[in-house]
């Protein structure tokens, strides 16, 4: 894997001051896969558009984090490996809105030359594990704004590259029914995570292991399914992705919102 970065977006329900750990617990994973001498994070105010200061993770920092969470100090928390302008990975996760809607944790990393596969796909379970989610995509990309640009449903782009109008009316498709992921999937990407409910939706948990069309499924905890479309990993920007993930797409319609049905993969 030369020069990728890997990304990963889960989908959940809940505000974390009711359970603060998971938070706190989140970020002592990052710090475990990363280095936790240079890990910092920060989080938005509630009630405002700023950000608190930035603060280097210790034991004391965590303690604090955990009060603050408990106390809905924060809309959203935001964890950096290595300098912020310029991070090796990040962490990000929404901490409270309203109590039935559905917001993200999500991470991206680059990937060192190397690195293996599973231990990628173990860090996008864990973070299953500890959030419960209802529904997870992972990828790789060429760039960090490209993989942050598919699991945000943004476009993001440098004032001096040419204009991408297809690619760019693509994510803000995706951006316009994002609100219902979750409770629906957004079509086949390269790593698909499935709650008990939309496990359900395509026949049940049997029925996915026979029918998906994936080169795995593995069982993720509590009660999920992990989908790896290939056996390597393809990047956003490769072309054979959108043919790789034209079969997984019909077999995931049934849980995809209409409007998505037929949106290509990339560009």
């Amino acid at each position: 894997m030369n020069r990728l970065y890997f990304g990963v977006c889960h989908y959940f329900t809940g505000n974390l001051d009711d359970r603060p750990q998971v938070g706190v617990e989140a970020l002592k994973g990052f710090a475990r896969w990363h280095d936790a001498t240079r890990i910092s994070f920060h989080g938005m105010l509630a009630g405002s558009d700023r950000f608190s200061r930035t603060t280097r993770l210790s034991d004391s920092s965590l303690k604090q984090l955990m009060t603050d969470l408990n106390g809905r100090v924060y809309t959203d928390v935001i964890a950096y490996a290595g300098p912020k302008a310029d991070p090796q990975a990040t962490l990000s996760f929404a901490t409270t809105e309203a109590r039935n809607q559905v917001r993200e944790v999500q991470y991206i990393c680059a990937c060192p030359v190397g690195v293996a596969l599973a231990d990628l796909e173990r860090r996008g379970a864990e973070l299953w594990r500890l959030f419960e989610p209802l529904y997870g995509i992972s990828m790789f990309g060429r760039s960090y704004s490209r993989v942050a640009a598919e699991l945000s449903c943004v476009p993001i782009s440098r004032i001096d590259e040419p204009a991408q109008a297809t690619y760019e009316a693509r994510l803000l498709r995706l951006q316009e029914v994002k609100p219902r992921f979750g409770r629906q999937t957004r079509g086949g990407t390269w790593g698909t995570y499935l709650g008990r409910e939309l496990a359900a939706e395509l026949g049940g948990p049997e029925s996915v292991r026979r029918g998906a069309p994936v080169a795995a499924v593995l069982d993720v905890l509590p009660g999920g399914l992990y989908l790896r479309l290939t056996r390597d990993p393809l990047a956003i920007e490769a072309p054979e992705l959108e043919a790789a993930t034209k079969s997984l797409s019909r077999f995931l319609a049934p849980t995809t919102p209409r409007e998505l049905v037929e949106l290509p993969t990339q560009r």
